[in-house]
């Protein structure tokens, strides 16, 4: 504690031991004799470290700075400065911004475990290091009464820009996947609306809109991130009855178009995809009954039975050269139905007796 007690000083050592077995057998169709390629992405690393943090209070101010250094045995030492700051406008109104520096060492074959759900060949170039990236957001909420309800409008717009990179590359052909570091921009900006308001002390609705744009260098062309919609919706009505028995809650999410990896160097249309995904939606309900201890509760997932109606390239022949069961977008099942009871254990609150 320092002056007042309204400003902090928190620091400290920390030490991080990772040890990862990472190994995948891919075949290459057009190399002579189908030849078997062992990738092993295996790795031990030890990162000692030290932080420290400082809090400043000041009314109605909130200031939040950090910085952190460590010293990774394998990637070299990493410094990484952040700052959070609040704004308390009045009691219905907040605002936030942020900027930080972050960083990470990927595991690009569990980061990407759909591709083994194909025939494509993992050819790894050069050494993979670090990602780091340097991150800036801002965010507003207010809370106010209007039309005899309470409603709560958010906004929250965030920037990642990386300086470093993994990229797993599905566009350089249909049969491969590559796995390089950045070499140009990649990005990342988001923009999320929410809006809530009490329609009656019952039922309660919620808006939300997230738009996103995602890119990335793929050898020299800078493209969409693959299955990433930039636009994404929820429209949400929940119920709760006054003696709160019964709870109700039904929401449909909006999902508008993303990028597909290319396709249309597989020889025949059959083994083709389109280059976008369409639009589609989603809607999920369920109802729940309480009494006592005792809850019941049923349900249904994708009740508009959206269905993406290729999933599977080639899937008559699994063990060929096309098959490609990765290039998933959408609902992969219809409609859905469940219920269920779950009962609650009293918590024993008397005192031991001696």
């Amino acid at each position: 504690m320092l002056r007042d007690g309204n400003d902090q000083i928190k620091a400290g050592l920390s030490f991080q031991y990772d040890d990862y077995e990472e190994r995948f057998v891919s075949r290459r169709f057009d190399a002579p004799n189908d030849t078997l390629q062992r990738l092993d992405l295996g790795r031990t690393e030890r990162m000692p470290g030290a932080f420290a943090e400082h809090t400043l209070k000041r009314d109605r101010f909130t200031l939040v700075s950090g910085l952190r250094f460590d010293m990774n045995d394998r990637f070299g030492n990493v410094l990484s400065p952040r700052v959070h700051a609040k704004y308390d406008v009045n009691p219905l109104t907040i605002l936030r911004a942020s900027i930080g520096h972050g960083f990470r060492t990927a595991n690009p074959l569990v980061e990407n475990a759909a591709v083994m759900a194909s025939s494509r060949y993992i050819a790894m170039e050069g050494a993979l290091g670090m990602e780091r990236a340097w991150n800036f957001g801002a965010s507003a909420l207010r809370k106010f009464k209007w039309l005899d309800r309470k409603w709560a409008i958010a906004v929250d717009a965030y920037h990642t820009r990386f300086t470093q990179q993994v990229i797993a590359d599905m566009d350089r052909d249909p049969q491969t996947m590559a796995l390089y570091m950045l070499d140009g921009p990649s990005y990342a900006n988001s923009l999320l609306t929410d809006l809530q308001v009490d329609l009656s002390r019952a039922f309660q609705l919620k808006l939300s809109h997230r738009f996103y744009e995602v890119r990335s260098t793929y050898d020299g062309r800078v493209l969409e991130r693959p299955f990433t919609p930039s636009h994404r919706g929820l429209i949400d009505l929940a119920y709760t009855s006054p003696e709160e028995h019964w709870r109700f809650d039904i929401n449909l999410n909006l999902f508008g178009e993303g990028r597909i990896p290319a396709t249309q160097l597989n020889p025949t249309p059959d083994l083709q995809l389109a280059e976008r995904s369409p639009s589609f939606a989603t809607l999920h309900a369920q109802i729940t009954y309480s009494t006592g201890a005792w809850e019941f509760y049923l349900g249904g997932e994708n009740l508009t039975s959206t269905l993406q109606q290729q999933q599977v390239i080639a899937p008559n022949d699994p063990y060929g050269p096309y098959f490609d069961a990765s290039l998933i977008w959408g609902p992969t099942n219809k409609a859905m139905i469940y219920g269920g009871l779950r009962y609650t254990l009293k918590r024993n609150t008397k005192p031991p007796t001696e």
